[in-house]
């Protein structure tokens, strides 16, 4: 039900996660559940919000949230976010100056304002 749910409405992750503890009482539940998220985050990118610390630093799940929505970068792990992979897919989503800012690496923010010819910051 709860992959239905996500599936269909990314965004039902945040409203199922905060109630759902897992099996030992940790309270990471569905927001720790590599399958549930990525469901969710490629129905809504900015799903990404609301899973667990560890996920936000998943490759795996920071590109399919980004490739869903670019701007979902603001959500990953700043690690990821200076990552060269994860950084561009959110730009070839979003368009290089929507996420240009979210780039941790000022390496990928040159390398940004090169690929797209933006303007110097």
């Amino acid at each position: 039900m709860v992959l239905t749910a996500v599936a269909t409405f990314g965004e039902a992750l945040g409203l199922a996660l905060e109630d759902v503890l897992d099996e030992e009482g940790g309270g990471l539940g569905l927001r720790g559940d590599k399958e549930v998220v990525l469901r969710a985050v490629a129905q809504s990118g900015e799903a990404l919000y609301h899973a667990s610390e560890a996920l936000r630093g998943d490759k795996e799940v920071v590109l399919a949230a980004v490739a869903q929505s670019g701007l979902a970068l603001v959500h990953a792990s700043e690690e990821l976010r200076a990552d060269r992979d994860v950084v561009l897919a959110a730009a070839a989503q979003a368009g290089p100056g929507a996420v240009l800012w979210l780039a941790t690496s000022r390496e990928l923010q040159d390398e940004l304002q090169g690929l797209f010819a933006l303007p110097g910051s």
